[in-house]
């Protein structure tokens, strides 16, 4: 009985160190569709493939959500990004049931990570498991970036990884900087956020408590600004010391979606509900795209490009709301009414 106990408290143990909640590809999954996107080949799992081929329209968003983040991140790391090509990494779209967003996955760690296909086959990758959740501008490109760092670290310098983890155990362990932050969990995790803000535009981090940027970093930790520019060619840095700063402008207002505040007179629904944060979720868009205008180039296009693309998301929320009023005429929207017309009005 007792070893019983201590059996399963082992496999406890482990299971809760891999996710907060278990996906099983194990014994492998057939009838993958592979596509090349942006130099890289996307396996595409067959449960994602059947709603994609159910909506043409759908297929059509994900493939070029996937686009826009593959070649920005190749704009910001090229010379990673090709060796992640030239290795043969490849990309997974799952639709699997677990708390993570996406995770790199090394060489050979289907000898210890029992989530994976013993033959390896699923190895060398990076997983999206909520792949219809995923792709959600501004942020999904900074999400990507941080497990092509994660690449960056392990599959190419992994002769280094003693050198991450001093600057970890100087900086967050002993000098307790990034204190209850992501980058705190561990050297990896250190290493690919601090990254991915010193690599992306300070106006793409999402991370709360994090520095925004590579200024910002340097303000708050030379020494992972130092990490950095060691790991990094700093030609592709968003800040470089030695030229003129550009105008500082305040981060991208994203507030969370929540619906408590909403007055209780009119009626909701579950549907209407989620009609509205789809409906919320194109203003988001709207505004992220109308933010990066003002900046000129990016790695979104230039700026006429990005405003033409601000206005398409608030004319297609605008669209949205006629057909909500016609589906849910008791939902009461016009707040969100007034918000699109203001904002057609200002990028027309």
């Amino acid at each position: 009985m007792r070893k019983t106990l201590l059996i399963l408290a082992a496999l406890l143990i482990t299971a809760s160190d891999v996710s907060a909640v278990l996906f099983n590809l194990r014994e492998g999954k057939p009838g993958f569709e592979i596509v090349n996107i942006a130099d890289i080949d996307v396996y595409i799992a067959p449960e994602v493939v059947v709603k994609l081929d159910r909506s043409p329209a759908l297929r059509k968003k994900i493939i070029t959500d996937a686009h826009r983040v593959f070649v920005a991140t190749r704009k910001i790391m090229p010379d990673t990004y090709k060796k992640f090509v030239d290795k043969d990494y490849k990309v997974y779209f799952l639709h699997e049931p677990t708390s993570n967003g996406l995770e790199y996955i090394r060489e050979k760690q289907e000898k210890w990570d029992r989530r994976i296909p013993r033959d390896g086959s699923m190895s060398r990758s990076i997983m999206i498991f909520r792949t219809f959740d995923f792709f959600d501008p501004p942020y999904d490109t900074f999400y990507f970036v941080h497990e092509m760092a994660h690449f960056h670290h392990i599959a190419l310098n992994s002769h280094r990884d003693i050198q991450v983890e001093d600057y970890y155990d100087t900086v967050v362990t002993k000098n307790k900087k990034f204190k209850d932050l992501y980058a705190s969990k561990n050297r990896m995790e250190y290493f690919a956020d601090v990254s991915a803000t010193y690599l992306m535009p300070k106006y793409l981090n999402p991370r709360r408590g994090m520095p925004h940027g590579a200024e910002e970093l340097k303000r708050y930790s030379l020494l992972s600004y130092k990490m950095c520019e060691s790991f990094w060619p700093s030609k592709k840095m968003d800040f470089k010391p030695e030229r003129k700063l550009p105008p500082k402008v305040d981060d991208i207002p994203m507030p969370e979606i929540s619906f408590d505040i909403r007055p209780k007179k009119h009626e909701e629904t579950n549907a209407s509900l989620l009609a509205v944060y789809k409906i919320e979720r194109l203003i988001r868009t709207g505004r992220y795209y109308e933010e990066i205008s003002r900046h000129g180039w990016t790695t979104e296009g230039s700026a006429e490009t990005t405003k033409r693309k601000s206005f398409e998301a608030y004319f297609k929320a605008h669209n949205r709301l006629i057909d909500f009023k016609r589906s849910f005429p008791n939902h009461n929207v016009s707040s969100i009414k007034e918000t699109v017309e203001q904002k057609i009005g200002i990028t027309k």
